[in-house]
């Protein structure tokens, strides 16, 4: 451990910040690796958790610890976005089977277009912010005004709502 230590515990140089970074190196690397996180992302999960640490540093009283401790949750955390995501993907899928003619498409784009007028403002919204203009959660919070939380509660509700129509407007005559 660097000899040189503030009263908080955490380097009190960039030197030691370098230090314990070096040290701590392939202890990241195994907690990357017993995580799975793909080598594609575990430079943006680590440099997420180091950023995080150097804002609250002088408030660490075991860096090493911390470092370990918030590395794992990040790591957690991060799958659960990838897993999010694929549902996400996996439920606009569904939305939109291939057509099998031209004709068909621009009945499934006005059946499509009705059912998102049927549904409640909020949902709908958050529907096409998402899936038209590609917003994310957070950016969806801010123009909706829902809390984070809630936009992807309201997105499944207003998926499930709009597949409903849409399975009972497929299934009519005509």
């Amino acid at each position: 451990m660097p000899a040189e230590r503030q009263a908080s515990g955490a380097p009190a140089s960039d030197d030691g910040l370098d230090r314990l970074l070096e040290e701590m190196a392939p202890r990241f690397a195994a907690v990357l690796h017993a995580f799975r996180v793909p080598a594609a992302d575990s430079d943006d999960v680590l440099q997420d958790v180091l950023m995080a640490f150097i804002l609250k540093r002088e408030s660490i009283r075991c860096p090493e610890q911390w470092l370990l401790q918030a590395l794992r949750l990040s790591c957690r955390m991060h799958w659960r976005s990838v897993l999010r995501r694929r549902r996400l993907e996996r439920e606009a899928a569904a939305l939109t089977p291939p057509p099998s003619e031209p004709g068909e498409v621009l009945q499934r784009r006005c059946d499509l277009e009705s059912g998102l007028r049927a549904l409640p403002r909020g949902p709908r919204a958050v529907v096409v912010l998402r899936y038209w203009k590609g917003c994310g959660d957070r950016e969806i919070a801010e123009l909706t005004d829902y809390s984070p939380g809630s936009v992807d509660t309201t997105m499944r509700r207003g998926l499930a709502a709009l597949r409903r129509r849409l399975d009972a407007t497929s299934r009519r005559p005509g």
